[in-house]
């Protein structure tokens, strides 16, 4: 079975050719997310007439619940929730949360494999989370869950240094500032880490996790032999292993062709 699949956000939309085994068959085309909901329709249509394949699939920002987006994402421009993906070809189809699909590549074929309960939290200019539970893909009522708040984002890592007196937007420069004995990016850079170990305590203590599987532009922030120390006495029982993603950016494209596959076989 061979699938198209696209990862939509507010930044970019990556597309693909993948197969059943969420694997790549054509090389990953990536292009500023148009600012008009008609536009980012002209570019898929125009992507679907590029390929053949058999099954379409989606990943995109903000919640999807019942095979549709529930409600516009903040990235993404007015009229984005009415595109109708579906009707883009008549073929089997599929779409999710962006975390979620990358949740369950990870827990199918990467670093989670073989982990009943895992989570992955990706963190770039926002949050995203997606959480398998006892071997499935935690949804909500409303397609909601893992829709968390927690102040770890690139944003926040800005404001933080900004009520530090860093004046400086990138967070790589700030840790080099930190490394280099400057007080101010090391207050940066331990508000930020507490912030970050507290809210894997929380989704470890929620979910009694196996692994939580980090992901995005600031997960390479991360000393992960160290977390892994620094949550060991506060999390309720066995704490979960802190671990880098696998496939990383390709992680959405890799999930939502799986679960297209998955769809599919259980037609």
């Amino acid at each position: 079975m061979n699938i198209l699949a696209f990862d939509i956000g507010g930044t970019k939309i990556a597309y693909g050719l993948m197969n059943e085994k969420g694997c790549l068959l054509s090389e990953i085309t990536k292009v500023k997310t148009p600012d008009s909901a008609d536009k980012i329709t002209d570019l898929l249509k125009k992507a679907v007439n590029e390929y053949e394949f058999d099954g379409l699939a989606v990943c995109t920002a903000g919640i999807v619940n019942d095979g549709k987006v529930v409600s516009k994402p903040l990235n993404l421009p007015e009229g984005y929730e009415k595109i109708d993906f579906k009707s883009l070809k008549n073929v089997p189809f599929v779409i999710e949360n962006d975390a979620n699909a990358a949740a369950w590549c990870e827990y199918k074929i990467g670093a989670a494999k073989k982990n009943n309960n895992a989570i992955i939290l990706a963190i770039g200019t926002g949050v995203g989370c997606g959480i398998i539970c006892d071997n499935k893909l935690l949804k909500g009522k409303n397609g909601a869950a893992g829709e968390v708040s927690f102040p770890i984002s690139g944003k926040d890592f800005i404001k933080i240094a900004q009520k530090n007196g860093v004046n400086e937007q990138d967070c790589f420069v700030i840790k080099k500032m930190a490394e280099n004995n400057n007080e101010k990016a090391k207050n940066v850079m331990k508000e930020w880490y507490d912030n970050l170990v507290g809210s894997l305590v929380v989704l470890s203590n929620l979910f009694d996790t196996e692994t939580i599987v980090m992901t995005g532009s600031l997960a390479k922030l991360i000393d992960y032999q160290k977390i892994n120390e620094d949550i060991k006495n506060k999390c309720i029982g066995i704490p979960p292993k802190i671990l880098s993603a696998k496939f990383e950016n390709n992680a959405g494209l890799s999930g939502i062709a799986l679960l297209c596959a998955e769809k599919n076989n259980n037609t």
